[in-house]
């Protein structure tokens, strides 16, 4: 009878966070026209994929695309959904979509299996959705690069503090292959974390890292290295030019000086998230901040600290 009413509950809390994600995330997903911006581009470079048979090299207007040198991950699951269901925004937008719910119930199985909480887990995947900084502009809603590559950022990010918990081998190969499918769905923003959980887990974890530790991770190193700069260098032989495209648009060239008008001051994305992107909840940081470092639990107060570092 209790394992009866266990299963029941669990069930209940199942359907229960299905549907409050389903409607942010789903709910008429293809009403809205596509973009004028990265979205539409994207469609372009699907469905070129298809036309042209050229699963390597991303083309516009007939020609290869040298101003979007992202890495084509999303691009491959778009021209995958345009052939499965046709050129459609559907198709176009649910890897997005699929991304974000797989986010959320990565943050639930996360949180019920190293904090205990189902509720820990449900607040922060409603806190999510209903922030127009993820589901709105460039978010879970529309067919950009954004979704999934939180996704496989999120994904590591908990896998690094998993290991750093546990020091689990399987921890470490899932950190390095969601790594290595970030850097596939938007290259160089992949990296951006690194340097912070690479802090984390040497104030944490270095003196119990074993030389067998060690050589997992140079081995996993040097094949998330090996996967992701295969495609590089084979699309520069495919398309030569492309890898002083990738630098002057991703690491110095433009990225480096404004384009497009997108001009702004220091405080910038903080006025932002202040101000648009996270208006309803960013008030909870500080809150969350203090809640978890003076929390009688020992893995959200770690948790709280990893969080507060990336």
């Amino acid at each position: 009878m209790v394992k009866t009413k266990s299963c029941l509950s669990l069930v209940f809390k199942i359907v229960l966070f299905c549907i409050a994600i389903y409607f942010p995330l789903f709910l008429h997903l293809d009403v809205l026209p596509l973009r004028l911006f990265d979205e539409s581009r994207l469609a372009m470079n699907a469905a070129a994929m298809i036309m042209n048979n050229n699963w390597l090299v991303t083309y516009y207007q007939d020609n290869p695309d040298m101003w979007s040198t992202k890495p084509p991950l999303l691009i491959w699951i778009q021209a995958l959904l345009f052939k499965l269901i046709g050129p459609t925004e559907l198709a176009l937008r649910l890897p997005s979509a699929i991304a974000a719910t797989l986010t959320c119930f990565s943050l639930l199985v996360f949180s019920l299996k190293h904090l205990k909480s189902y509720w820990f887990g449900f607040i922060t995947s409603i806190i999510l959705v209903t922030s127009s900084g993820y589901v709105g502009m460039h978010g879970t809603r529309t067919g950009d690069y954004d979704a999934l590559l939180t996704l496989f950022i999120t994904l590591f990010a908990l896998a690094a503090f998993s290991y750093s918990q546990n020091r689990s081998r399987w921890n470490l190969f899932c950190f390095f292959l969601f790594f290595s499918l970030a850097a596939l769905t938007k290259g160089v923003q992949s990296v951006i974390i690194l340097p912070a959980i690479f802090l984390y887990i040497l104030a944490t974890t270095w003196r119990k890292i074993t030389w067998s530790d060690g050589a997992a991770i140079a081995i996993g190193g040097l094949l998330s290295i090996l996967a992701i700069g295969s495609y590089y260098l084979l699309r520069e032989q495919a398309n030569p030019g492309y890898l002083l495209a990738v630098w002057q648009n991703e690491l110095g060239g433009r990225y480096m000086e404004v384009n497009e008008n997108n001009t702004g001051g220091f405080f910038f994305y903080l006025q932002n998230i202040t101000n648009r992107h996270f208006s309803s909840w960013y008030w909870l940081v500080p809150i969350g901040l203090v809640v978890g470092l003076f929390s009688s639990q020992n893995a959200l107060r770690k948790l709280t600290l990893f969080s507060a570092g990336i």
